[in-house]
C-alpha cells in the first residue's frame, strides 16, 4: 500500500448529502473513472487499499481494555461480546494481539494517528516509527484462535504467556483482520494484466459451426427451453474464449441450471476437469448437495474443500457422510490435501477465497477445463478473478478453461465498507460489468451464444413478480410455478404477503454491540398466519421449517427458533 494513500483518505473526502465524496485530484483520477484495460490494475489495487483500511478503523471499534482470560487446558479462553453477531468475524485460524494491561488504563484502542501501526501489522507495506506508538506495555503476543464458542474464543499463546497467568492479571486484546483475502486478490489483479482479452472480451471475428454437439439426454428432464438453451452453449462453447453468462433473476432455477451444464460436462467429456465457485460457504454447499443427488456423478470423483476456519458441526449431513471433503477425523480439523491428491477428482467446489489456496499452492494452469462460479453477482471483481487470472494459463489461449458465470446483477450486491470505494465502483461485480459494458453481453435482445436470460419464475405469484418484473427485468418475468400452489390463497380476502409491525423495547445483552428486541409477539404471528392459511386451505399442513426469519441481529434467530 502506498504510504501516502491513508492521508490521501483522511484529507481527501467530502460530505455531500450524507455520502463520502472524493474530494482529492490525485484519488479522483484513479478511481473516478470507467473500468478499462489501461486502468484495470492500478484501479483495483487502489479500490481494495481503501477497502483495506475501514476495515482497519473498523475491527478496532471490537478492541478490548483491561480484561480478564482463563486457563483453559493449554490455551487461553477469551470471552467476546459480540461474537454471536459476528461483530467481530472471528475465524478459526485469526491472530489476536495480546498485551499486559494496567488495570487503571481505559484504552479502547489506537487513537487515529496510529491507525497507520494498525494497518501496518497486517503486513502492508508501510514505514513508520511503530515502537514509538505502541501500548505502554510493549510486549505483544499473539494469539491463533483455535477454537469458537458461543460468546468464547480459545487461543493458541505462547507458554511463557500461560505460565504468567494469575486470575487478577488483565489484558489488552487487538483485533486484525486476516491479510490472506486481501492479498489473494491482489495477486489476483496484478496477473489480471494477462487475462485481458477475457475480462474485456470482444466477440470472434469467426467460430467453427458447433451446432453439431448435442447431449444425450437430460438429467433433470423439468429444465425449461431458456434452461436449456444455456446448458446446450456451454457444453457447445459457443461463447469461448469468452464468458458464457447466465443471467438468473429470483426463483428461475439457475442454480438448476448450473447443476445440469456442471453434469452435462462431466458425462459428456471424459477428460473435463470442472472448478465450481461460490462466494459463500453456503451456496457452495447447495451447488454440492445438488450435484451429489441422483446420476451420473460418482462421489469419488467429487470433492468439497473447505477453508480452515469452517466449523465442521456446520457441514450439511448430506456432505459429511459422503467423506468428499478435507476433514481430518484423527486430528479433528480441516487441512489442505496435496496438488496432486486434488488432481485426481474431476470436480472441486469451493468458495472463491478457497480457489486462492489453489493458486498459492501452485496448482498447474490450465488443469481445469471449466470454472463455473455461482453467485456471481454478490462477489467484488477481484473476488471474482481469483481462480481466473490463477488457475488458467495467460499464453496458452486455446487450452484455457470455459468460464461460465450465473447469478444475477439486479439482487443485493456484495458488501463494501469503504464509503468511498463503494462510491466509485467496487461493489460492481465482474458479471455487472460485462452486461452493463460489453456489447456482446448486452440486452439488445440477448445473444444466447453468449449469455442466456431465465425468465420463468417457479417461486411467487404474478402479483407478487409485478413489482420487480417492471423495475428490473424489462417486464420479462412469467409466474410459471404450481398453480395449485401459487393460487391456494385465491380465496382470502387478503394479499397474501404480511408486513407486521412489532413495537418492543430496545435491549442490549452486556456489553455486546448489538441492539434487538424479544419479539415476543413473533410466535403470535406465527399462529396468526398458520390460522390464516388453514382456514382458506384446511388440508394445508404448516412447520415450523416452512417460516423465514430476516433479522439483523443473529440472536434473535437463535432465541426465536
Amino acid at each position: 500500500m502506498p504510504p501516502h494513500l491513508y492521508n490521501n483518505v483522511r484529507k481527501g473526502t467530502a460530505h455531500k448529502d450524507g455520502k463520502n465524496t472524493i474530494n482529492s485530484p490525485y484519488l479522483s483520477q484513479i478511481l473516478d473513472c470507467n473500468t478499462t484495460p489501461r486502468n484495470y490494475v492500478n484501479k483495483f489495487h487502489n479500490l481494495l487499499w481503501l477497502e483495506e483500511i475501514q476495515m482497519a478503523i473498523d475491527i478496532q471499534q471490537y478492541n478490548m481494555a483491561g480484561v480478564a482470560m482463563t486457563i483453559c487446558q493449554n490455551m487461553m479462553r477469551l470471552e467476546v461480546p459480540g461474537l454471536a453477531e459476528k461483530r467481530p468475524l472471528v475465524l478459526r485460524g485469526d491472530r489476536l494481539y495480546i498485551y499486559y494491561s494496567d488495570k487503571l488504563s481505559e484504552r479502547t484502542g489506537y487513537p487515529e494517528d496510529q491507525l497507520i501501526v494498525a494497518i501496518g501489522n497486517l503486513g502492508l507495506n508501510i514505514e513508520c516509527e511503530a515502537d514509538e506508538m505502541r501500548p505502554r506495555r510493549n510486549i505483544r503476543y499473539e494469539g491463533i484462535v483455535h477454537k469458537i464458542e458461543r460468546e468464547h474464543v480459545q487461543l493458541g499463546v505462547a507458554a511463557k504467556l500461560r505460565r504468567d497467568w494469575a486470575p487478577r492479571q488483565r489484558y489488552d486484546v487487538e483485533f486484525r483482520i486476516s491479510p490472506f483475502n486481501m492479498w489473494v486478490q491482489h495477486l489476483a489483479i496484478e496477473q489480471a494484466v494477462n487475462f485481458m482479452d477475457l475480462l474485456f472480451p470482444v466477440k470472434p471475428v469467426s467460430r467453427p459451426d458447433q451446432s453439431h454437439i448435442s447431449l444425450r439426454t437430460w438429467f433433470d428432464r423439468t429444465l425449461n427451453p431458456e434452461q436449456q438453451t444455456a446448458v446446450n452453449k456451454i457444453v457447445q462453447g459457443t461463447s469461448r474464449p469468452a464468458p458464457y453468462i447466465i443471467f438468473g433473476p429470483p426463483g428461475t432455477g439457475k442454480t438448476v441450471t448450473v447443476t445440469e451444464a456442471i453434469k452435462q460436462v462431466y458425462s459428456g467429456y471424459q477428460d473435463s476437469r470442472i472448478l465450481v465457485c461460490c462466494p459463500e460457504n453456503s451456496a457452495a454447499d447447495t451447488l454440492m448437495r445438488k450435484l451429489l443427488k441422483d446420476k451420473p456423478i460418482m462421489n469419488a470423483d467429487i470433492f468439497r474443500m473447505y477453508a480452515l476456519s469452517r466449523q465442521p458441526e456446520t457441514l450439511p449431513a448430506e456432505i459429511a457422510t459422503t467423506g468428499q471433503y478435507n476433514y481430518d477425523q484423527l486430528n479433528a480439523c480441516f487441512f489442505y490435501p496435496s496438488v496432486n491428491t486434488l488432481m485426481e477428482y474431476r470436480i472441486i467446489v469451493v468458495t472463491l477465497m478457497t480457489a486462492g489456496r489453489l493458486v498459492t499452492g501452485q496448482f498447474p494452469t490450465n488443469h481445469f477445463t471449466h470454472i463455473f462460479i455461482d453467485e456471481g453477482g454478490h462477489a467484488v471483481e477481484p473476488e471474482c478473478i481469483v481462480p481466473i487470472t490463477g488457475l488458467m494459463d495467460p499464453r496458452d489461449t486455446s487450452r484455457r478453461a470455459q468460464l461460465v458465470i450465473a447469478g444475477d446483477p439486479k439482487q443485493l450486491g456484495p458488501i463494501v465498507r469503504s464509503a468511498i470505494a463503494r462510491n466509485v465502483g467496487l461493489p460492481v461485480s465482474l458479471m455487472e460489468r460485462m452486461m452493463t459494458d460489453i456489447d456482446m453481453y448486452k440486452s439488445q435482445p440477448y445473444d444466447e451464444r453468449y449469455i442466456t436470460k431465465l425468465i420463468r419464475n417457479y417461486r411467487s405469484h404474478d402479483s407478487i413478480l409485478e413489482i420487480p418484473r417492471r423495475i428490473f427485468y424489462d417486464n420479462q418475468l412469467e409466474a410459471c410455478g404450481d398453480s395449485k400452489v401459487l393460487n391456494c390463497m385465491l380465496d382470502w380476502d387478503k394479499f397474501p404477503v404480511m408486513f407486521h409491525s412489532v413495537f418492543e423495547t430496545e435491549e442490549r445483552e452486556g456489553d455486546s454491540p448489538s441492539w434487538f428486541n424479544r419479539l415476543v409477539s413473533l410466535w403470535h404471528l406465527a399462529i396468526v398466519i398458520t390460522r390464516g392459511v388453514m382456514s382458506v386451505v384446511p388440508n394445508f399442513a404448516v412447520f415450523v421449517v416452512n417460516f423465514k426469519l430476516f433479522t439483523t441481529v443473529e440472536a434473535n434467530a437463535f432465541t426465536q427458533f
